[in-house]
């Protein structure tokens, strides 16, 4: 499948039903697994996993500069792990349920737009000047940012700078 379908959305609605859905068959899909089973099939993700072309440039530019860096997903919190090697400030992610070290099936809500602005908000607070990239339907998060970052999806409108790499993201702030 080039797509995936659920998150193939008209509006932001949709677009947050496919992410409950999504992480309700993940959260059922590793019941029953342990914390070590699952490290171990993110040891495997990790060799198969690309970083971005412009990523590492990026990461070492803001960490120079001294930005605060929050990583933000819908995926589960475990992948986090996949890039180890980068230091982030704050995580935000799909957190799934334990017992005694196994999963049970459930999860603690989907990392939906609504749960990453009420996440993120107080984590931006104390900030003057912050930027997001992300997706189309994540641009609500990044909503009073003063740079929103868009990665490969169309727009309608003038305010996010739609980029195809992160090194554009350089690129741009370097000029402020």
């Amino acid at each position: 499948m080039k797509k995936q379908k659920l998150l193939d959305c008209q509006n932001r609605d949709e677009y947050e039903k496919g992410l409950a859905i999504l992480s309700d068959l993940f959260a059922k899909g590793i019941k029953g697994n342990t914390e070590k089973d699952i490290k171990d099939a993110i040891i495997q993700l990790r060799r198969r996993t690309k970083i971005s072309n412009g990523f590492n440039e990026l990461y070492e530019w803001l960490k120079h500069k001294e930005f605060n860096l929050v990583l933000m997903s819908s995926s589960p919190v475990e992948c986090i792990d996949i890039i180890k090697q980068y230091k982030f400030d704050y995580y935000i992610a799909f957190e799934t349920c334990k017992k005694n070290g196994v999963y049970v099936g459930s999860h603690k809500g989907a990392m939906t737009p609504s749960r990453k602005i009420q996440k993120l908000r107080p984590i931006l607070s104390n900030h003057s000047f912050y930027f997001g990239v992300g997706n189309y339907w994540d641009m609500d998060v990044f909503k009073n940012s003063n740079k929103r970052f868009l990665i490969g999806d169309d727009y309608d409108g003038n305010s996010m700078i739609k980029i195809n790499n992160l090194l554009d993201i350089l690129e741009e702030l370097e000029n402020i």
